[in-house]
């Protein structure tokens, strides 16, 4: 059995999450979903990148709670946080929960920031595409021939 590795057409999958002109009836439509296709990865990969931060932030709360209350090193605690509590000190010490604390803290916040990043580049490329959805409908009403 072999290696299979799929080079991603991102073209071709964005056609497929945003079908835009895929009815046949407009080429404006389609050119506009080919000049914002190329975002469609960089949209996916920052709400990926915010929903880990909150998963792990949110999955070592446990763990801290654990550590906090026990004098003992809890057994089915995992690997990289057995680790972690190894390097920083006897658990239930002030400086294992506070260090952990604050690796909670700034996963939030690199959650926040992720997400502000995401939510800021979908409005922009809303306010774009809105934007060249008007120039287009402008240009196509002032091209038209009036009869009177």
């Amino acid at each position: 059995m072999g290696l299979y590795i799929e080079v991603i057409n991102w073209e071709g999958l964005a056609r497929q999450v945003l079908p835009l002109a895929s009815r046949g009836s407009s080429r404006s439509l389609a050119r506009l979903e080919r000049n914002y296709a190329a975002y469609l990865p960089l949209v996916t990969g920052l709400g990926f990148l915010g929903s880990l931060f909150e998963t792990v932030g949110i999955g070592l709360l446990i763990p801290l709670v654990g550590l906090a209350f026990s004098d003992a090193m809890p057994a089915g605690l995992p690997g990289p946080i057995r680790w972690l509590v190894d390097e920083l000190g006897p658990p239930g010490s002030h400086r294992t929960v506070t260090t952990m604390g604050a690796f909670i803290l700034l996963l939030v916040l690199l959650k926040g920031a992720a997400q502000a990043a995401n939510a800021a580049l979908i409005a922009s490329i809303c306010g774009r595409m809105g934007n060249d959805v008007r120039n287009a409908l402008a240009a196509r009403d002032l091209d038209l021939d009036y009869p009177f």
